[in-house]
């Protein structure tokens, strides 16, 4: 198999760190876009009330809060935009199709 990485070994960041990386490298995408491939089936964003109402089994008021969030992702991607670039996400996936999942793509 063909060694992508040219031999080079890379370095684990702790959630903090890899934010603050991708935030500053996201914006520096440009042309044609950036493209992010996802595997896990289960995922955890304790520091976000709709994960954490969805985490709870309070179903309908993690729907509600992405509901109120709309706007704030319409601003987001329009930020995307006009910075020149587009995003673009694969998630492989398996069935039956984890409550992460569902609630996730709403």
């Amino acid at each position: 198999m063909h060694d992508l990485f040219d031999g080079r070994v890379g370095e684990r960041l702790g959630l903090d760190e890899y934010w603050a990386d991708f935030e500053q490298r996201f914006w520096k995408t440009g042309s044609p876009g950036f493209w992010k491939l996802e595997r896990q089936q289960h995922f955890q964003e304790p520091g976000d009330e709709g994960w954490k109402a969805f985490a709870q089994s309070r179903w309908d008021e993690a729907m509600r809060i992405l509901q109120e969030r709309r706007d704030e992702f319409h601003d987001y991607y329009r930020k995307v935009a006009k910075a020149g670039f587009a995003t673009r996400r694969v998630r492989v996936v398996e069935e039956p199709l984890t409550p992460y999942l569902q609630w996730e793509t709403c």
